[in-house]
């Protein structure tokens, strides 16, 4: 008898825990009870209750957002799915909306949204389901390609295309590079891209396009981007008169600090060019649209508007002045400007003159006077001066633009105790825009 009263409570037992077991299970998986809170004041309790999961595995998603919209439009409040995956919801309202619509959202999914028309104060959503969004690593570095420097703050416009480099791209964000130059995004979409194409952009900089291709990291290495240039060129001979290179060259570099001081990064120095179109090529294979070219010739010239820029007097004069004003017109930059140094210098401001040419001249002469340098102007113990670009240059390192130094260069170097003047012109066919300014 004592056996069978053992076995009997052994059995109760386990059916009793198994009866347990049943009520956790079902506990976890049934949405929570309706517990509505109280009405009144000629409001209704309305309930609004489902589960959210992930698209294709039907996993239930915990902490997932949900919001009410009443009739799509109306916002009635908001709540999370509990650890199951479920939400349930109460809101007492003193009006009763013909549907609502529930919008879900989770990071690193897409969301979605669900209506559902009223039935006895409930709204049932069933199973509303979220797609995982798939991860595309995008980063790399901005460098200047001149100085090799990070460029800062870049904007990175990013495009995808889920067909490749020959496939349609979509815009799909934006970043921008930090103080190292270097950009990162992370692009979530429920489809795999397998080409990301970028649109770099920075004032002062020119535009820069680059494609990479991959699955979940796009890498797009170091890209190098083109600054707007300020750039100075320089044609020169010894004019004689006991100067030396070296004293000439000092002269010409201390112009070129002045134009540093104003923005100027890249220079050309050609002395004595045998053949001044293909050295200026140089210049021209170089500069770019948006850039800022300033050329400065210094050399003997006659009253035929020729310039020896040879730097050999016993031969023919090698450049006319017209062909220099055609080549610089040819240049993609339109802010071209020159200051001709040379005897006869006027001849250039002539030939711009007739041509209306679009590009900023100063002479250091006008056409009939045959020097360059005057006597008495204090610079005719140091040939490589000439008297009018030397104070225009000082009056630059001043602080004046282009247009007040020539008129203040002008009045002193033609000024009327000199034994020996000078006629400096001015041309200016630019618009909207002052050299040095």
């Amino acid at each position: 008898m004592k056996k069978i009263n053992k076995q009997l409570t052994l059995c109760l037992l386990v059916v009793a825990v198994i009866g347990l077991q049943q009520v956790i299970m079902v506990g976890a998986i049934a949405p929570p009870p309706v517990e509505p809170p109280p009405g009144g004041g000629g409001t209704v309790t309305y309930r609004m209750y489902g589960c959210v999961k992930q698209s294709g595995t039907s996993l239930q998603l915990i902490g997932a957002t949900v919001k009410f919209y009443g009739n799509g439009v109306t916002f009635l409040g908001s709540t999370t799915t509990n650890n199951y995956g479920y939400f349930n919801y109460y809101k007492s309202l003193t009006t009763c909306y013909n549907y609502v619509k529930a919008v879900v959202t989770k990071s690193g999914y897409q969301s979605a949204s669900k209506i559902d028309y009223v039935s006895s104060n409930v709204y049932y959503f069933g199973n509303i389901y979220l797609t995982q969004l798939l991860t595309h690593n995008i980063m790399g570095f901005v460098d200047n390609d001149e100085t090799s420097n990070p460029v800062a703050g870049v904007e990175v416009l990013i495009y995808a295309s889920t067909g490749g480099v020959g496939g349609s791209f979509t815009y799909v964000g934006i970043t921008t590079t930090d103080s190292n130059g270097f950009f990162t995004k992370t692009i979530l979409a429920p489809t795999r891209y397998n080409a990301i194409f970028i649109d770099m952009s920075k004032d002062n900089y020119y535009d820069k396009t680059a494609m990479a291709t991959g699955t979940t990291s796009f890498y797009f290495g170091t890209v190098e981007m083109h600054e707007y240039q300020k750039i100075g060129v320089f044609f020169w001979v010894n004019p004689g008169y006991g100067a030396t290179d070296e004293e000439v060259l000092s002269t010409l570099n201390g112009y070129q600090t002045t134009m540093e001081n104003e923005g100027f990064t890249k220079f050309f120095y050609f002395k004595n060019t045998a053949d001044f179109e293909s050295d200026f090529n140089v210049v021209k294979n170089y500069e770019r649209q948006h850039d800022v070219v300033f050329l400065y010739t210094f050399s003997h010239g006659d009253d035929s508007g020729w310039l020896e820029l040879d730097g050999d007097k016993t031969n023919n004069y090698a450049v006319q002045v017209l062909e220099v004003i055609v080549d610089l017109e040819s240049l993609d930059s339109n802010k071209v400007g020159w200051i001709v140094t040379a005897c006869f210098a006027g001849n250039a401001y002539d030939e711009a003159l007739s041509r209306n040419s679009e590009i900023f001249l100063i002479t250091s002469s006008d056409d009939e006077i045959s020097q360059f340098y005057c006597e008495g102007s204090g610079y005719t113990e140091e040939p490589d001066k000439c008297a009018f670009a030397y104070p225009f240059f000082d009056l630059i390192a001043s602080g004046y633009n282009a247009d007040d130094a020539y008129n203040i260069a002008r009045y002193e170097t033609q000024a009327s105790y000199y034994t020996l003047q000078q006629y400096p012109r001015m041309y200016n066919g630019l618009v909207g825009y002052t050299f040095f300014a």
